[in-house]
């Protein structure tokens, strides 16, 4: 069965961030930035089912206005989503600064 694998970069940073945490200090990590491959993450995911073959990676990201934070926004810019070095189809878009609820 073919496979695609969707990746929300800013989701799986965060997420990892959390679940990695060190205790007992709640909130704090080792982890400054986001530095995962995706590919290899895919394809170890679609590798736990024998059947599945990975046929695309798909990464999405928001990348913050240099305005609103200079530092995620050279850190996107400059990570592949937009030269292509993250080896994944890329959609990065400008991130939202609402801090409303949907």
């Amino acid at each position: 069965m073919r496979t695609i694998v969707l990746i929300d970069g800013q989701n799986l940073y965060h997420l990892a961030k959390i679940a990695w945490a060190p205790m007992p200090a709640p909130g704090s990590s080792p982890y400054s930035w986001p530095s995962y491959d995706v590919a290899q993450l895919a394809a170890q995911l679609v590798g736990r089912l024998p059947q599945r073959a990975l046929t695309e990676v798909r990464f999405y990201t928001g990348v913050p206005r240099p305005a609103v934070n200079q530092f995620w926004h050279d850190f996107w810019t400059n990570t592949g989503t937009t030269s292509g070095r993250i080896n994944a189809a890329i959609s990065a878009t400008r991130a939202s600064t609402s801090t409303r609820g949907v």
